[in-house]
């Protein structure tokens, strides 16, 4: 363009001829910086949603996925929920009736499907911790819990406390946690205490001894990849570091 030569500039209203030796071309034609600074603005607050976003995602993923799977969204699944999960499966059981729970119903669990990682007292519980936190912790970090329910069960204040505990982590997952194992000696449905008679009259439960106990018991058992086998008698079934129980 010649210096001598017109210039000529749009404003939101007309087009203006302005001699060229009147005003410096930034002067004649402005640049819209209000335009560059909200773009700038917006694409800056973008950039900071999406990363908020993922570091809330992998902070807060777990729960997430808790609440969708809740809320019905079928594409998440509960083995996303569980996948952090140390143990597929809590015994929970009295002491008193340990000569028919270990040799039997243990053993035998572990031996038709050694991919089946099984939480137990004397195990898992650490030495010295407070019976509630072994108990809190061992219902946390096991997909189910099998209540091996028999009067001795029934007697006993930790047993219930298992009982309740578990009960709590299926209303909070929204996932139907716990398998009921009912014993013969069980008294009749109206002296049971009331928490438990409400669970048996809304769920299925297995009675020991019925036909196709194992089967049944093994299909709704969940179970891991699969896993190595320790060779050692005194160490059936698969041992988990404390370390992981209590991390």
């Amino acid at each position: 363009m010649r210096p001598d030569a017109d210039q000529t500039c749009q404003t939101t209203q007309c087009w203006l001829s302005v001699p060229s030796c009147c005003s410096p071309d930034r002067e004649l034609c402005p640049v819209n910086t209000g335009l560059y600074i909200s773009t700038g603005f917006g694409v800056l607050s973008l950039l900071l949603a999406v990363a908020g976003g993922i570091i809330a995602w992998t902070r807060y993923k777990m729960n997430v996925k808790v609440w969708l799977y809740s809320h019905g969204v079928t594409w998440v699944k509960e083995k996303d929920i569980d996948r952090d999960k140390v143990f597929d499966a809590f015994i929970s059981f009295s002491y008193k009736d340990q000569d028919l729970v270990i040799p039997v119903l243990i053993e035998v669990i572990e031996e038709k499907d050694p991919n089946i990682r099984l939480c137990l007292h004397y195990k898992h519980f650490l030495p010295g911790e407070f019976i509630q936190r072994n108990i809190m912790r061992a219902v946390e970090c096991s997909k189910r819990t099998v209540l091996v329910l028999s009067r001795n069960f029934l007697e006993s204040e930790w047993c219930l406390l298992e009982f309740n505990a578990a009960h709590v982590q299926a209303l909070k997952d929204h996932v139907p946690r716990i398998i009921v194992i009912k014993l013969a000696d069980l008294p009749k449905d109206d002296e049971l205490p009331k928490e438990i008679q409400l669970y048996l009259n809304s769920t299925t439960y297995l009675t020991w001894g019925e036909k196709h106990f194992w089967n049944k018991l093994l299909y709704i058992l969940p179970r891991s990849q699969a896993i190595q086998k320790p060779k050692t008698r005194d160490n059936a079934g698969l041992q988990i570091p404390m370390t992981d129980f209590y991390a």
